[in-house]
């Protein structure tokens, strides 16, 4: 209530833009372009000698982060970081950094 509605909407959309350059910027592909992406979940196609399975793994065991894995015909093509709720840039910082220990691992 304190941060007020459009707040939390400026946010989402800020950091859902931040992380959708920060993974273009390590080489990673994305599911929708800018005009139609979500401000809550951001979608990542799957890199090349990864499995879906090994990048959620590893990233739960190693780093505690959870990210979830496509659905129905997109499960095990591609992965998806939310956005949304009680999130920071710092919360967006630590998930890159620990996706990109993971995937260069």
């Amino acid at each position: 209530k304190d941060e007020k509605l459009e707040n939390v909407i400026a946010r989402h959309k800020s950091l859902s833009a931040y992380l959708r350059t920060n993974l273009r910027d390590m080489g990673l592909n994305l599911l929708a372009d800018d005009n139609c992406s979500s401000y809550a979940v951001t979608a990542v196609i799957k890199p090349e000698n990864h499995t879906i399975n090994d990048i959620r793994t590893f990233m739960k065991e190693k780093y505690n982060i959870i990210i979830a894995d496509g659905q129905q015909d997109l499960k095990g093509k591609i992965f998806r970081i939310g956005t949304i709720g009680v999130i920071t840039k710092e919360d967006v910082d630590e998930t890159l950094m620990a996706l990109k220990n993971t995937v260069n691992n």
